[in-house]
């Protein structure tokens, strides 16, 4: 389904439970509503990365186009500061 699954079904005694990574996110007790819900978790993730992207991307764009000459200096550190407020401090 998704090459970056951070959702997924396990069983939980006589119900199924959904995990973000190794964390219990949810207890469902019926196991296709449980792979549904992983399911679209899973998109909505990918989305939410997909919306970063493009959020970063139009940040540097506009720090690109609006920087003056004297600014050019420090261009690199703003777009590196704009990437980290969006994705965190790895460099993923």
């Amino acid at each position: 389904m998704t090459e970056n699954k951070q959702f997924t079904v396990k069983k939980w005694y006589n119900e199924s439970a959904i995990y973000e990574g190794d964390d219990l996110f949810a207890i469902v007790d019926v196991r296709i509503q449980a792979n549904k819900i992983c399911e679209r978790l899973n998109l909505l993730y990918e989305e939410k990365e997909q919306l970063k992207k493009e959020l970063f991307e139009a940040r540097k764009d506009y720090l690109i186009e609006t920087a003056d000459i004297s600014d050019k200096l420090y261009l690199e550190d703003e777009i590196e500061e704009e990437r980290k407020e969006i994705f965190g401090d790895n460099n993923d």
